[in-house]
């Protein structure tokens, strides 16, 4: 094992297996121990990109019950994702030491969950694989929803996904996602959530982990032991949580989280904050079970019943003072009225030259970090979004600025990469009482950039072309064009003519199209942004299929394809299809390129037979039950 990768000093191994291996590390600037998932040296193109598209959907991530990704790099032949390390406990192996968890905790654990869950959403993030083994609990019983490698977004979409039409783990999935996993939405992952707080409260699984046909067809009727039956103790309401969330019936599930928040927050509305929900579950990991009964609301005790007239005259004052009050308070607007002495207020600004024409900035991303006692180190919570808000009256350019943000007042470092250019800002920021007495910027800190975008630069265009469905490299035998001033030319004679230094700058779109005979067309769109010089990317190519005409001399004859009772149906648009029984009637089977092997049985009868299917060729197979043989015979032609 190394000592070091990178800058991360490398402290253990944590787990190891044929995908890579889990490192616990060292960071050096945030002074912390961290976990370093390596992806092995044998990962094929699908994985890795899979593995690079994880890093990207978490690395902006910024919730308290989400295990935040630091950074994500490759060095040598391997791949590295930075995260957080949580020093705690996974919830399977929580309920595999408990055989059940008590009905409060398992609501509690399952409240912190659904916000995590909710946070990805309201980001357009699918999940795709909620278990207890993706749910960490800290020491300080701080539930951490992990391990987003087969997470889907509007964002990154599943073209290498296109072979992997079962991603996640069968027993958690819902019945849309075992046959279609590519087109599945949020209900998935409540039915997933619904999967998970029946085995926090009965200590089982409704369904076997393994994907046999008998497993798939309970999961699709959802049938299932009631969670009351495996446990007594089972409280009426999580029953109604797990049969709402877990039903089969896409249309009769929660449509969204917000409606189990909803119900969960009455439920445990004698914790009044995070900090309490955190601190009973803390107290039951460490065996403590006794004294999760002690902890009693923080706050004011409720009005006595003399009182009940004179609150119920305030009612619509107190709603209404309520909901502003909210507002204010996510805005940040108390600061301007209370602690105005510790807090100061923040804005971020670019304005971009326009000497250039109508400049766009293609590219912005910032990180604020606060000074301590050890240097500066990034705010856990982020910093707000640049968002384009028009002109400035001294500069005719873009503007783009964040909203105010409210900070402790101290000293802080703003780092932002615009296009091509990394910008750093030191500032000390002043409390509001003291920016107040400030003309400039109307009494508030305002971090400006002025920003020059930069002319295009040579760019250098690589890619790789795979099959699809096998995986394999094509690139030699692949035909490339890519549209240069408006007419499809040869990528070969493009890249050795004249035209290639004019026509191969960055901050322009480019247009490929792969042919290969037997595969259907593939064109391919690449963004190359301003300041971005290298773009190296992976198409992968669908093999025209071949289709299997097979029926069977009498009817109810099973059928496997490599001993399987579904197969993967060819083309561009695959999915998994079930194989029912044979009639008398040819049934029509769609499959890629390959040799596959045919199973038939019946009444004890039992015959394997090769088969190879051409890609646009009929292949026809009768299937014969030869009882005074005692064999079943294929017919192939």
């Amino acid at each position: 094992m190394k000592t070091k990768v990178g800058k991360y000093a490398i402290t253990g191994r944590i787990a190891r297996g044929g995908m890579g291996e889990i490192l616990k590390a060292r960071h050096p600037t945030l002074n912390k121990d961290v976990i370093l998932k390596r992806l092995a040296f044998s990962a094929k193109g699908a994985v890795i990109e899979r593995f690079k598209r994880e890093a990207q959907l978490q690395i902006d991530f910024r919730n308290d019950n989400i295990v935040q990704v630091y950074d994500h790099f490759k060095e040598g032949l391997s791949y590295y994702i930075v995260m957080e390390y949580v020093d705690g406990i996974s919830l399977d192996a929580l309920i595999e030491k408990h055989r059940y968890l008590p009905d409060e905790i398992a609501l509690l654990i399952f409240y912190q969950i659904a916000q995590a869950l909710k946070y990805a959403h309201d980001k357009d993030v699918i999940h795709r694989d909620i278990k207890p083994a993706n749910v960490l609990i800290s020491k300080e019983g701080i539930v951490k929803l992990t391990d987003f490698g087969i997470a889907t977004s509007k964002e990154f979409h599943d073209k290498y996904l296109t072979r992997e039409m079962t991603l996640g783990t069968p027993a958690y999935m819902s019945p849309e996602q075992i046959t279609d996993t590519k087109s599945v939405d949020r209900r998935a992952d409540i039915y997933s959530m619904g999967v998970v707080l029946y085995e926090m409260v009965t200590g089982k699984c409704p369904f076997p982990c393994d994907i046999s046909s008998e497993n798939i067809h309970r999961i699709q009727k959802g049938k299932y032991i009631r969670p009351s039956k495996v446990n007594p103790k089972v409280s009426p309401l999580a029953g109604r949580i797990i049969k709402k969330a877990m039903h089969h019936r896409i249309k009769r599930r929660y449509s969204d989280l917000d409606e189990i928040l909803a119900i969960l927050s009455a439920r445990l509305r004698k914790y009044r904050s995070q900090e309490m929900m955190s601190e009973a579950i803390r107290l039951f990991v460490q065996g403590k079970t006794g004294d999760v009964k002690k902890i009693k609301p923080k706050g004011k005790p409720a009005p006595a019943r003399g009182m009940a007239r004179t609150a119920a005259a305030v009612v619509a004052f107190a709603a209404l003072a309520a909901v502003s009050g909210f507002y204010a308070y996510k805005k940040g607007y108390h600061h301007e009225f209370y602690r105005a002495d510790e807090f100061g207020a923040l804005r971020a600004e670019i304005r971009l030259d326009a000497s250039g024409g109508n400049p766009e900035a293609h590219y912005i991303r910032s990180t604020l970090m606060a000074r301590g006692p050890r240097g500066y180190a990034p705010l856990p919570e982020g910093f707000p979004e640049f968002r384009r808000t028009g002109t400035g009256t001294e500069n005719p350019g873009a503007v783009y600025a964040t909203p105010r943000a409210y900070l402790p007042a101290g000293s802080y470092r703003l780092m932002v990469d615009v296009d091509n250019t990394i910008y750093q800002r030191d500032f000390f920021l002043m409390p509001r009482a003291a920016q107040k007495t400030a003309k400039e910027n109307g009494g508030i800190q305002v971090v400006s950039i002025n920003h020059s975008p930069i002319s295009a630069m040579p760019v250098t265009i690589t890619y790789e072309v795979r099959d699809a469905r096998s995986g394999s490299i094509l690139t030699p035998d692949v035909d490339c064009f890519v549209f240069c001033y408006n007419r499809w030319v040869k990528w070969q004679d493009l890249i050795g003519g004249p035209e290639s230094g004019d026509f191969l700058v960055s901050g322009k779109k480019y247009l490929f199209s792969f042919n290969k005979s037997n595969y259907f067309n593939r064109t391919v769109s690449i963004d190359v942004l301003p300041h971005q010089a290298r773009v190296d990317f992976l198409a992968e190519m669908v093999p025209v299929p071949g289709v299997l005409l097979i029926m069977s001399k009498e009817p109810g004859v099973e059928i496997l394809i490599n001993n399987n009772p579904y197969y993967i149906e060819g083309g561009s648009n695959a999915r998994i299809v079930r194989l029912d029984p044979l009639t008398t009637e040819a049934r029509r089977i769609v499959l890629s390129p390959d040799t596959y092997y045919l199973t038939a049985r019946t009444e004890g009868f039992m015959g394997t037979e090769p088969i190879v299917i051409s890609p646009k060729k009929y292949t026809r197979v009768i299937v014969k039950v030869d009882r005074g043989n005692n064999l079943i015979v294929f017919t192939v032609y």
